[in-house]
């Protein structure tokens, strides 16, 4: 499990400054979990400061009881041990002119559970066996997005992190991926925790639902209790315009 206490981080850009403030909140594994906020409520910062890519003004991130968040007291091995069980998709991050299996050669060698075998099974299941040939770059966002899905899956996470996975993408392909990810999290019994905005796609797909608002997790509780207390309009005023 992943576990934030009284995680704080400000982040000032001009004469604009934003706040994450005093977020406490335990991420167990077997379960998804959707992050809902408006543009700016501080999603992306969080999953980057549960990731280890950021480190916190103040309080602190764990692993299984392990801290990962302080660079000063946490050794490199332990960090890149962190890594190997957890795997966070954010910006694109695969080699835009190489082949999906172009880029699982040349990063597989970081990743210590990477399983090759399974990646290809992944990409063949997710329909990309027809473009094996083709640079990452030249692939449809759909695709892009089911490449970086697989390469992460094929590490074997015990958790992932997912920042606005379904951005632009058409219903078909959306359908098609949480049921990836609901049946990866059946079969291994890993988490995932993944930011979104498309509030009607949350009914049926989560087992618990956190709301950010301004830099403050707001509210984090199993789907039917959040959705009784919201309701679907509600939840979509929150991720429009921040509760305003």
């Amino acid at each position: 499990m992943i576990t934030s206490k009284s995680l704080c981080y400000k982040v000032k850009s001009g004469k604009e400054e934003f706040a994450l403030k005093d977020i406490s909140v335990t991420l167990e594994e077997g379960y998804l979990t959707c992050l809902l906020g408006h543009n700016g409520s501080g999603k992306t910062t969080f999953l980057r400061l549960l990731y280890g890519s950021l480190q916190p003004d103040s309080g602190t991130v764990s692993y299984n009881h392990s801290l990962i968040s302080d660079r000063k007291r946490v050794r490199s091995s332990e960090r890149a041990a962190y890594h190997n069980e957890v795997a966070y998709i954010g910006e694109r991050f695969l080699v835009p002119w190489m082949t999906a299996e172009e880029n699982a050669s040349f990063f597989a060698p970081l990743y210590q559970n990477f399983d090759r075998k399974y990646f290809t099974r992944l990409l063949k299941s997710m329909g990309l066996n027809d473009t094996e040939n083709q640079a990452y770059d030249t692939l449809s966002t759909g695709e892009k997005v089911k490449a970086e899905i697989a390469f992460a899956l094929a590490r074997h996470p015990n958790y992932l992190l997912m920042d606005e996975p379904f951005a632009n993408l058409d219903p078909v392909v959306k359908t098609e991926l949480l049921d990836i990810l609901q049946r990866y999290v059946r079969e291994t019994g890993a988490g995932i925790l993944l930011t979104t905005h498309l509030v009607e796609e949350i009914a049926d797909m989560t087992d618990y639902i956190a709301v950010m608002e301004h830099g403050v997790l707001t509210e984090f509780g199993d789907r039917e209790s959040v959705m009784g207390k919201y309701g679907t309009n509600s939840l979509r005023d929150v991720v429009s315009h921040g509760g305003k």
